[in-house]
């Protein structure tokens, strides 16, 4: 393969409009492909006691933990409202064929979770990895999805990822096997945990072993069903209630996640997904629940976590289609949490969608989240999002 050819076709793409859609190259062995969308969307919200800053991550898209809690009497509740095209995302994939063996590549990058001007004059962010992987045959190198996670159960919404409160999602290095409908892997650990009598959430990349992953997938002409398992090792250095280190403390965290889509009739479906285990911690709900509380004496304490969403959508017809959703996950953060800890988080959607054409969409959608501490306080976000989104 000329070498200096494809870059010199790389650069001609990244030189063109956003819109542009084509096969980047191809020779007798490899095919190089560009994709991606360009999305706006509009927000007008109204969180419960106070607004989070501009460069929330609230502020973009729906993130359960983000939700502001009236602890006493709610307070500043003006509505406001944010443009954003932060979702806009590009990708590269490579596909070669070479002595009897399948090799791929992808790279995904977006704009979302990035920050680095204002919205004065410029309005600039700074491109994000989300996907960087290879594969050979039957294994995957590299960061994408965590296997743990049915992404083909999510529901089609305005928001960028609509079920936050009760899905897996996550994205991480990993090590991937595959084989017929089994897939088996080995991904990136990272513990969070609260602090004795704390309600802030601790990071900590102090584990020494990955985060194991077990799936079986079925399908067929009635839709799709995925049963995955996960076992990991949480594993951090805590501070006891007298103040003293207690290095290397551990705890087993694991989880089972039910999750699928069923046609409905000739055109509507119906998504889920049920989850549920010990430790689970930043798997679910955008990490709104840690995975474990330390205790007194500075053990950890596993969370256990129940949660999942249930989505319905109608086809109007070829061109409008809409969904109504329910999404939560539920804590039981044991007796050694704070009572400030997040309990639960819920939230509705209802949107519609408008496609003139197949590649442009139109959508309108309300959400109304919650979210609840131990101590009964709560506190909610009622929010219409537009968007449009030309994927190329």
């Amino acid at each position: 393969m000329n070498k200096s050819l494809i870059a010199g076709a790389i650069g001609a793409v990244l030189s063109m409009p956003s819109h542009a859609a084509f096969e980047l190259l191809k020779t007798d062995n490899t095919t190089v492909t560009f994709g991606g969308y360009a999305k706006a969307s509009v927000m007008y919200s109204k969180f419960s006691d106070g607004t989070p800053a501009s460069n929330s991550v609230g502020r973009n898209y729906y993130v359960p933990s983000t939700v502001t809690v009236c602890t006493a009497s709610c307070g500043d509740n003006n509505p406001v409202l944010d443009f954003t095209a932060k979702e806009t995302r590009f990708n590269f994939g490579t596909k070669t064929e070479l002595e009897g063996h399948t090799l791929t590549t992808y790279l995904e990058m977006d704009f979302l979770s990035s920050y680095t001007g204002d919205e004065r004059v410029s309005n600039s962010n700074a491109p994000r990895v989300r996907h960087a992987y290879f594969t050979y045959d039957n294994w995957l190198f590299g960061q994408t999805y965590t296997t743990f996670q049915n992404t083909g159960a999510l529901a089609e919404t305005v928001d960028f990822l609509g079920p936050a409160d009760g899905t897996v999602f996550n994205r991480q290095v990993q090590i991937r096997y595959t084989s017929g409908n089994w897939q088996f892997a080995a991904e990136n650990p990272e513990t969070t945990y609260s602090a004795y009598g704390s309600t802030g959430k601790v990071d900590e990349d102090t584990s020494v072993m990955p985060d194991l992953v077990a799936r079986y997938n079925m399908k067929g002409d009635w839709g799709h069903l995925v049963v995955a398992g996960l076992v990991r090792q949480l594993r951090a250095d805590t501070v006891d209630m007298n103040g003293n280190k207690q290095n290397n403390q551990t705890a087993t965290g694991y989880g089972i996640s039910v999750s699928g889509l069923f046609k409905v009739g000739s055109m509507d479906d119906f998504r889920f997904m049920v989850s549920g285990g010990d430790g689970m911690g930043r798997y679910v709900a955008l990490n709104a629940i840690n995975g474990a509380n330390a205790d007194a004496d500075g053990g950890l304490n596993t969370i256990s976590t129940v949660g999942g969403f249930a989505a319905y959508r109608h086809m109007w017809n070829d061109k409008l289609r809409s969904t109504v959703m329910y999404s939560g996950t539920f804590a039981n953060n044991n007796d050694s949490g704070a009572t400030g800890l997040t309990k639960s988080v819920q939230s509705w959607h209802a949107n519609i969608m408008y496609s003139p054409v197949k590649p442009i969409t139109f959508g309108v959608e309300y959400i109304f989240g919650e979210r609840k501490l131990e101590n009964g306080a709560k506190g909610s976000l009622d929010r219409l999002q537009f968007a449009a989104k030309y994927v190329f």
